[in-house]
């Protein structure tokens, strides 16, 4: 079947009441905005479309530089603009199957029910033909040629996608690559998140100064490592003395990674002191899906520390 054939027994597209989107706006980059004002001027103007062709704007960057927060954040802050903001985990063609679909499960419940992934698809496809000025959001994209098949049939609208693939993009949209934080603004973000808003001294300064550099001011990796001092009350300068002497050997990542990493580890090694259950359950769950987890899932009442998957 063509993704733009009408699917049998398909209900005519509802007229949107109101602006409909699928945002996690409980996850906590969310609503910090800390990490966004230094790359929020990178956001694409909203230039609602009619009936032109598809817009598409590709944020690419290294991991953890901060590409699906920008998204988020821009989808959050232009969501009354849109009638339809829908988020999809574009990964592969089935996950960009599945995130469509899902647009066809909340428009048409009841229809969509019985109906199969093939038919989800080409309804929602032909619903967002018929509603122009939508915003889809594609995120971390890992080859950009998956995206054809979709917005090649579609108009009207606007798609943003995020990815780590800088190349691939100049038939399907412009590209807008993303790099860390300054050193000025890198060291703002340590020390509204380590410090929350209080005046520091010199050497309080210097010694953000100096992590966010350790860091490679990187926006994830500071927001990870702000967020555990400002927990802890740890002195920064130990803080980075500490992350030096861990994975300082390895050489089997990219170094946006290796930093990442060493702070996971730090952290993780301050969990187990505390609370080693705490750690089991956090290697188990890692394992699973960006759901919620179900309230009655086997993590809900786990008597004993839970085999590793």
């Amino acid at each position: 079947m063509s993704p733009v054939t009408w699917p049998r027994r398909a209900p005519r597209p509802p007229l949107p009441a109101h602006p409909i989107t699928d945002l996690r706006a409980t996850e906590p980059h969310a609503t910090n905005s800390h990490a966004t004002n230094s790359h929020a001027t990178h956001a694409p103007a909203p230039d609602l479309p009619t009936s032109c062709a598809t817009r598409t704007v590709a944020i690419h960057g290294l991991g953890g530089i901060g590409k699906s927060t920008i998204a988020l954040h821009y989808a959050s802050g232009y969501r009354a603009a849109y009638p339809l903001v829908w988020w999809i985990t574009a990964t592969a063609p089935a996950a960009i199957e599945a995130g469509l679909a899902s647009l066809a499960v909340r428009l048409a419940p009841l229809w969509a029910r019985e109906a199969t992934t093939e038919e989800r698809v080409a309804w929602s496809l032909t619903w967002l033909q018929w509603h122009p000025g939508w915003l889809l959001v594609l995120d971390n994209v890992e080859n950009p040629a998956d995206l054809r098949p979709y917005l090649g049939a579609l108009s009207g609208g606007h798609a943003l996608a995020t990815s780590r693939r800088a190349t691939g993009w100049h038939t399907i949209g412009a590209v807008l690559p993303l790099g860390p934080l300054t050193p000025a603004a890198s060291t703002d973000l340590l020390c509204a998140l380590a410090y929350s808003g209080r005046t520091l001294a010199t050497a309080e300064r210097h010694a953000a100064a100096a992590l966010a550099d350790e860091l490679g001011h990187l926006p994830l990796a500071l927001e990870q490592a702000g967020s555990y001092l400002h927990q802890t009350g740890k002195d920064m300068d130990a803080y980075r003395r500490g992350l030096r002497r861990m994975l300082a050997k390895r050489t089997d990542a990219i170094e946006p990674e290796r930093t990442v990493a060493r702070i996971w580890e730090h952290t993780l090694r301050a969990v187990t002191a505390r609370d080693p259950l705490a750690v089991s359950v956090l290697n188990t769950v890692a394992w699973l899906a960006p759901d919620d987890i179900p309230p009655r899932s086997p993590f809900a009442a786990c008597p004993r520390p839970c085999p590793r998957a």
